[in-house]
């Protein structure tokens, strides 16, 4: 805790939180002091190690204690696609909370376990579950692809652009031999070109992998 440039450490914290329980006897204030994670609202958000010198920054669903993921009932006289739509909107929360796919996992397994009891059937839920992940797989941010986008420099007779790659953040150059540029389309430019036969000195491939 910092006020006016000042640290406070966690001692002071507690004295803190103890002055301000003391006020009135019906209200109390509740704290959690943890170095790795903090739970806030549906959202616990953790450090974890990712080598010897860094820590990295994660988020995952959190669940109450007192949560008991009492949805509706299937049997409920509802709308078919009532039922269909409570699941995946779950899904899609806990794909957008996840940042890792084992926790995202253990959640969708939590949930299904306890709808099983409320007479959903594994094949109505595995069906939702890939539906709803197929139709969210491009929003994941670490499966994002760049699209190949191209620049011609008539001065420099080079092509530059980007390709897609799976494994994106750190940035390769390829050089490869190419071929004579092909013609203009039903829409020729009317400036004529300097050069009537331009041809590329070389392509520069640009592609993102992970540190």
């Amino acid at each position: 805790m910092t006020s006016r440039h000042r640290t406070h450490d966690i001692e002071h914290f507690q004295t803190f939180i103890k002055t301000l329980n003391g006020h009135h006897p019906t209200i109390k204030v509740k704290h959690t002091i943890d170095r790795t994670q903090i739970n806030f609202l549906d959202t616990t958000v953790f450090f974890q190690p990712s080598t010897t010198s860094h820590t990295r920054l994660h988020t995952k669903v959190y669940f109450k204690t007192t949560d008991t993921h009492a949805l509706l009932h299937k049997n409920s006289y509802h709308p078919k696609h009532t039922f269909r739509g409570i699941i995946k909107s779950q899904i899609i929360r806990f794909h957008r909370i996840c940042s890792q796919q084992s926790d995202f996992n253990k959640a969708t397994s939590l949930l299904f376990k306890a709808l099983r009891n409320r007479a959903y059937s594994k094949r109505f839920l595995r069906q939702i579950k890939n539906s709803t992940l197929a139709s969210l797989a491009p929003t994941r941010s670490h499966t994002h692809q760049l699209q190949p986008r191209l620049s011609h420099n008539p001065n420099k007779k080079v092509v530059q652009g980007l390709v897609p790659n799976p494994n994106p953040y750190t940035l390769n150059r390829v050089c490869i031999p190419t071929q004579p540029l092909p013609k203009q389309g039903l829409h020729p430019d009317p400036t004529p070109h300097p050069n009537p036969n331009p041809t590329l000195d070389r392509v520069y491939i640009l592609t993102l992998t992970p540190p």
